[in-house]
């Protein structure tokens, strides 16, 4: 009948590998070194059991054979495999650490021995103490960036403490309590921005004084007058501006007939209105904002009436140059009359000196006018003095004769 040896395990030191027996015959002998003879090798002693030897498991000899742990038989093996496979004796001091087959053992012996270059931190950092040096660098980085801010020339930092409002920070180095206690937003309020109205690209139609739709976007120039106003008085400041605008523009269209916002002859005055009336309504908001200026950048007819109003501009530009003709001809036909006028002037002022010769004078001067165009004279008999021909002129060509009237057509 076989039996089956229990055995408690002892405690396993670190590094060291447990070995377990495989079952065998309590009568089988057991050689020094504890391992197990499964038959394979010839028996000590002959008739000895299993615990005899020069030392059994617990340290002792066997009690029936009376034999002593320091009895005569085979020596131990020099070196380090002395007690290695039995599990009840201590290992040797000069045993040779095995490998463990745990993780955090093989890491340790791929960074050489657990500490690496850490190991000769100043101070005689232990292993394990990088991540102190790491906390510590962390924690300045954290200071210095959410304490020291920088407000550039133009801007304003606004510096709320646990989200509430505290004060505005001017150019320049602004200290203050790390981050989550205090909080710097900054924004360049020396900027000019500019807003279009309306932000779709789309038609904008507005209703004119005379009832007709006009397609008007316009762009609003501004910038920020109070930051502390702009960033809690109005949930979203710029939408609400843009949606301020856009309506005194539509009340303003809505004074002017159509003609002179589409041609362009008053839309400096349709400017100027919107631009006070939006700034008096955002300053009773509070909104923190002052306005530039408004400038119009499209103003023209519905897209749907395009062709006719293409027509409409034709007309009026035909109508501008006649009127720009009529007006030129006006001018010139005004200085002729003042210069004959200059010249009657004078011929009266040298009439009221000398009547008599002035109308003899008169008279000759108009005669020669007369005459001089005229190569033929015919007069009275009596005593005619002709005018001197001009040679100079060469004498008119001959009336040509009238075309003689074609058949079956009345003259």
């Amino acid at each position: 009948m076989l039996l089956v040896l229990s055995l408690p395990l002892a405690r396993k030191k670190r590094g060291e590998t447990l070995f377990l027996c495989a079952r065998f015959p309590i009568v089988q002998g057991m050689d020094r070194k504890g391992s197990c003879d499964d038959g394979r090798t010839p028996a000590i002693g002959g008739n000895k059991s299993a615990m005899s030897g020069d030392r059994n498991p617990w340290g002792t000899g066997n009690g029936t054979a009376g034999e002593q742990d320091t009895a005569a038989g085979p020596t131990p093996p020099a070196g380090g495999d002395k007690g290695a496979g039995n599990p009840w004796l201590p290992p040797a001091s000069d045993e040779t650490a095995r490998r463990s087959a745990g993780l955090d053992d093989i890491l340790r012996q791929r960074r050489g021995g657990g500490g690496g270059p850490l190991r000769r931190l100043p101070g005689g950092a232990a292993e394990g103490a990088w991540w102190r040096w790491a906390l510590a660098g962390s924690l300045c980085a954290w200071l210095v960036t959410t304490s020291v801010h920088f407000v550039g020339a133009g801007e304003q930092g606004l510096v709320t403490t646990m989200g509430r409002f505290s004060h505005i920070a001017d150019p320049g180095v602004a200290l203050t309590l790390p981050w989550p206690v205090q909080a710097v937003a900054v924004r360049n309020t020396a900027k000019v921005e500019q807003l279009s109205v309306p932000d779709s690209a789309g038609e904008n139609l507005l209703v004119t004084r005379d009832g007709q739709l006009i397609d008007l976007t316009f762009q609003l120039r501004w910038k920020v007058r109070d930051l502390r106003q702009f960033e809690y008085q109005v949930r979203d400041p710029e939408a609400a501006l843009r949606t301020l605008a856009a309506a005194q523009m539509r009340a303003a269209v809505a004074e002017l007939p159509f003609d002179p916002v589409w041609d362009g002859s008053r839309q400096g005055e349709l400017q100027t209105r919107v631009l006070a009336r939006t700034q008096a309504v955002a300053d009773s908001w509070r909104l923190g904002v002052r306005l530039e200026g408004i400038d119009i950048t499209r103003a023209n007819p519905p897209a749907r009436l395009g062709p006719a109003f293409s027509r409409i501009t034709e007309a009026r530009e035909e109508a501008r140059k006649a009127q720009e003709r009529a007006q030129a001809w006006a001018t010139s036909a005004l200085e002729g009359a003042r210069a004959e006028a200059d010249a009657f002037d004078a011929v009266y002022a040298q009439y009221k000196i000398s009547p008599e010769v002035t109308r003899q004078r008169m008279y000759y001067e108009t005669m020669e006018r007369v005459l001089a165009n005229n190569p033929k004279i015919i007069a009275e008999g009596g005593n005619i003095t002709l005018p001197a021909p001009d040679t100079a002129k060469p004498p008119p060509p001959p009336a040509a004769a009238p075309a003689a009237p074609a058949e079956g057509k009345p003259e």
